[in-house]
């Protein structure tokens, strides 16, 4: 959890760091999260949350970042249930083919994410967690309810690096961005 506050404070920084009248805009997102890979194999849609933020550098070029939160479940057999979370914080880059009205974009993110597995046992749960490198790529659309808030659709893919494999899902979001001016 000590790396997850450190990343964040590093993104928050970086960030900041850029120049003040660049456009800035928040929002969060709701996610479905559906199970790819070897990941797929017994694992359940998964669902999470995020906020998001990004700073347009250039006219058509935003950076940003994402924390969020996901969750999947599981049988294992034997046992009761799995439950998966993650913790992905993401530093990205979005790329829009228009800078008015409708705004599609194309994307990537980099990062850290920090993974718990919990596991439903007849003596009790039984906990692992480990954080490793979190990466994806995304295609959306931004679209105007008013001049200060923004429908925000996409889908991507995501994939965290655990050992022996990787969580990996095609993510479906949605949510609003509320733009913060320059």
């Amino acid at each position: 959890m000590k790396t997850t506050k450190k990343l964040v404070a590093i993104a928050v920084l970086c960030v900041a760091g850029f120049s003040a009248s660049a456009q800035k805009m928040v929002g969060g997102n709701i996610n479905v999260g559906i199970p790819s890979g070897t990941f797929s194999s017994g694992v359940n849609t998964g669902f999470g949350a995020n906020v998001d933020f990004r700073m347009f550098m250039m006219e058509n070029i935003a950076v940003g970042g994402q924390i969020g939160f996901e969750s999947w479940g599981a049988k294992a057999s034997g046992l009761g249930g799995v439950k998966i979370s993650a913790i992905p914080v993401l530093l990205s880059g979005d790329y829009f083919l228009g800078t008015e009205g409708l705004m599609p974009y194309g994307g990537v993110q980099l990062g850290y994410s920090s993974n718990k597995v919990t596991v439903a046992t007849p003596i009790g749960d039984i906990e692992t967690s480990e954080g490793g490198l979190a990466y994806g790529f995304r295609a959306g659309v931004l679209y105007p309810l008013n001049d200060m808030l923004r429908l925000n659709a996409s889908a991507g893919y995501k994939s965290y690096a655990v050992t022996g494999g990787s969580i990996a899902q095609i993510s479906i979001n949605l949510g609003v961005m509320y733009n913060l001016g320059e």
